[in-house]
């Protein structure tokens, strides 16, 4: 039987899905003289790495009824101005009620979500409870032990807020074991329990868990005033300042506190760079790529690295302050929500980036509304949203041009409508129809 000639497209077919094999298999290699080079920087920091966003959340509680301290409103200022110094953004409440900590405390969440050091730091009265940690705001008043947790704002949540937002560094102080102001009968034991660091926490303990912390004998506290000496030095890095601070306290006090910490922090910190504390810029390392097996793609010499885009530096931020006329209002910024504000009180947002935001207010009963302000480098902008009650099921939103209030015009006839035309044909009978007889039997 004589065989069939392949066709020409077979042919073709063949060659092309086999041409590229067959020519990678005998194609000469190009000499190693004409390999490519890439320069990479291994290890190099960007100049914007030592200003990453540093916020602070700082609360001073002294004006209790039961037992009043004189020095946690002194030391939250204190920290605050020296917070600043350092390059933070800080966000200061005296005498703070529950709603005020716990509105801070969640915004101070969102914030140190976006990446970079959060601080938080409460002076004031702090009990412990069936193992658990608790900050007393301002006007607290208990009686019973379930009590607590509805009057007071536990440390747990605060830990939480840490713990999710996922960002480099957090540190935590307390200047808070001071004595039960509702005496022996309530609470679990003297100062705080002792407490885990979630990741990339620092935790400080004004005193050692279970003791009790000294309020001071002049405008700050034992444990603050020796913090805020150690953290102003330069080059100090973050243990080495809560160590000497440690060393002051027991020193001062003779050896009655003992100032605690606990760490899972990764890498190093300081409040104050040092020039020893700037990582210098590592020599260039050449990567030699393998051989390119097209000799008629000219190799480029070098190629072009592209840096991610810096953080935006601590210089470069400024405040906002939400202000509504509706209780309960959520505040969204960006699409994200940043805490509550009300008609008493403002919501306050540090550490925003320069530029222009999209502020969103909604609260129950009223349309929401969203408005863009322009954010100031180290300035604070006021934003004002008005919400109006949202409209009933049985109310219709008047027609452009006619006033508020106004009744609805009546239904009119409707439109007139001519019938469409409908041309005759050829053969159209134009004839009148013939009358119809009826046959009478």
């Amino acid at each position: 039987m004589a065989r069939l000639p392949f066709p020409a497209w077979v042919k073709l077919a063949g060659l092309g899905f086999f041409g590229p094999f067959l020519a990678g298999l005998f194609w000469p290699v190009p000499p190693a003289g004409r390999d490519r080079g890439l320069q990479v920087r291994q290890g190099w920091v960007a100049p914007w790495a030592a200003q990453e966003a540093r916020v602070a959340l700082v609360i001073g509680n002294g004006a209790y009824r039961a037992a009043p301290l004189k020095n946690p409103v002194n030391d939250a200022r204190a920290v605050a101005a020296a917070l600043r110094a350092c390059g933070f953004t800080v966000t200061t409440l005296e005498d703070a009620t529950r709603g005020q900590m716990r509105d801070a405390i969640r915004a101070f969440g969102g914030w140190i979500a976006r990446g970079g050091v959060g601080l938080f730091y409460f002076a004031g009265h702090g009990m412990q409870v069936m193992g658990r940690n608790y900050l007393l705001p301002v006007g607290t008043e208990l009686t019973r032990e379930d009590q607590v947790e509805g009057e007071t704002v536990g440390l747990d949540s605060v830990l939480a807020e840490l713990e999710t937002a996922r960002n480099r560094l957090n540190i935590l102080i307390l200047d808070a074991c001071r004595n039960n102001p509702f005496g022996t009968g309530l609470g679990g034991g003297q100062g705080f329990t002792q407490v885990d660091a979630p990741a990339g926490t620092y935790l400080a303990f004004a005193t050692s868990p279970g003791r009790t912390a000294a309020d001071g004998n002049g405008a700050n506290s034992t444990y603050t005033g020796a913090l805020l000496r150690q953290l102003k030095i330069p080059g100090l890095k973050l243990e080495e300042v809560f160590k000497r601070a440690r060393a002051e306290v027991l020193t001062a006090s003779s050896q009655q506190q003992t100032p605690w910490e606990t760490s899972s922090v990764v890498g190093d910190f300081c409040f104050v760079q040092g020039q020893d504390t700037v990582p210098a810029e590592p020599a260039v390392t050449t990567v030699v790529l393998p051989p390119t097996a097209v000799p008629s793609v000219p190799a480029p010499a070098a190629a072009t690295v592209v840096l991610p885009p810096p953080p935006v530096p601590a210089a470069q931020v400024g405040g906002l302050q939400v202000l509504v006329d509706a209780p309960g209002a959520q505040i969204y910024v960006d699409g994200s929500l940043a805490g509550s504000a009300s008609p008493t009180e403002a919501l306050n947002l540090p550490g925003l980036p320069a530029g222009v935001v999209r502020v969103r207010a909604e609260a129950q009963g009223c349309s929401p509304v969203q408005q863009a302000f322009g954010i100031q480098p180290g300035q604070w902008t006021q934003a004002r949203l008005v919400l109006r009650p949202s409209p009933g099921p049985a109310f219709a939103a008047p027609e452009e041009g006619v006033p508020m209030g106004s009744p609805p015009a009546p239904p009119g006839p409707p439109p007139f409508r001519r019938p469409p035309f409908r041309p005759l044909g050829p053969r159209a009978d134009l004839s009148l129809p013939r009358p119809v007889r009826r046959w009478v039997r």
